[in-house]
């Protein structure tokens, strides 16, 4: 059955209702010679005209003027045209800019607002998106065992990796007979039969699509490498009697790409203070303090606070931090050491 949108029948509607109303204003002999009249029916067949969606199209889906719109963010489509005999005839994935295209390498995820466009008014369309990888067998890497990850709507989430080559081990039922393209498709991505081949590293994600045309099965699946978990250095601050309170280490050395790429250490301190101030150039430290100052992230200092532009190799950041205990305040320095 075709679906036309309503603002569609709203048109239509009005404007039969125009015709009517002329028609009643004119003194024509017959109403059927007006309503048959060759002008009357190009112009009603021209207001009336849309595309139209298949019962089975993915719902929310609204055909109209040359497009489909109400697609959903962050999914994959594909769109079919349905003949006069009821076969279907493949159109094309839909891609970044709402066009179509036969090579599924192009498909692209909608973005929020998108529309596929290119479409024939008065054709009726199945157009329906890609669903979740239900299953895998394991996953295999390297520096790891085969191990076996089930997916959470389409996606499977992994412990961090270093450039590691990551097997993707598929159930039988997602066999050679499903084409399988990582998306955007990038140089030395290797699918071969029931398992895929792909090197990532940490916060890195691979998709790939899926689809077996005699099934008519369409899917999607997603590989999330995460961030390696948050280790910390453990400084200690010392109240040696008469002598100066210290830390213990009194300085740390982290790399510049640590620092950036969000995997330094961060810096705790434990202790029963009433408080922790660091200060850095005369001022309070805000950003990457937590626990009352008992941890310091030093990514998020340099991101948010200073800038990157300061996290220069070779440089020092020399912190003066204020403790206090037991209504005491102590104070010390801290610096940390940038290399390469």
């Amino acid at each position: 059955m075709r679906k036309f949108s309503q603002k569609t029948r709203i048109i239509a509607c009005f404007f039969a209702a125009v015709a009517l109303f002329v028609y009643s204003c004119l003194e024509s002999p017959d109403f059927g010679e007006f309503i048959e009249d060759e002008d009357v029916m190009e112009f009603v067949d021209k207001i009336n005209v849309s595309v139209g969606l298949t019962d089975d199209s993915d719902s929310g889906l609204t055909g109209g003027v040359n497009k489909v719109s109400g697609l959903v963010a962050g999914r994959y489509y594909k769109v079919e045209k349905k003949n006069d005999d009821g076969t279907f005839t493949f159109s094309g994935y839909v891609k970044s800019d709402g066009t179509l295209s036969l090579n599924i390498i192009d498909i692209s995820r909608a973005a929020t607002g998108m529309e596929i466009t290119g479409l024939i008014n008065d054709v009726t369309y199945r157009v329906v998106s890609a669903k979740a990888v239900d299953a895998i067998d394991t996953v295999s890497s390297a520096s790891a065992s085969p191990s076996t990850v089930a997916p959470v709507n389409g996606v499977v989430n992994l412990s961090p990796t270093s450039n590691t080559n990551i097997t993707i081990n598929l159930p039988a039922k997602y066999d050679s007979s499903y084409n399988k393209v990582r998306v955007p498709s990038p140089t030395g991505t290797n699918i071969v039969l029931n398992a895929m081949n792909v090197t990532m590293t940490v916060n890195q994600t691979a998709e790939f699509v899926f689809y077996n045309d005699s099934a008519k099965d369409f899917r999607f699946l997603r590989i999330v490498v995460g961030s390696p978990p948050k280790t910390e250095i453990t400084i200690s601050f010392t109240m040696p009697g008469n002598n100066a309170p210290a830390f213990n280490p009194n300085s740390v050395t982290m790399s510049r790409g640590d620092i950036i790429g969000g995997t330094a250490p961060n810096i705790s301190v434990p202790g029963d203070f009433a408080s922790i101030q660091w200060r850095y150039d005369g001022s309070d430290v805000t950003y990457g303090i937590s626990d009352g100052g008992k941890t310091f992230n030093i990514n998020e200092f340099f991101k948010d606070g200073i800038g990157f532009g300061e996290c220069i190799p070779g440089s020092a950041h020399t912190f003066s931090v204020l403790v206090v205990k037991d209504s005491v305040s102590y104070s010390a320095i801290f610096t940390v050491n940038i290399i390469n």
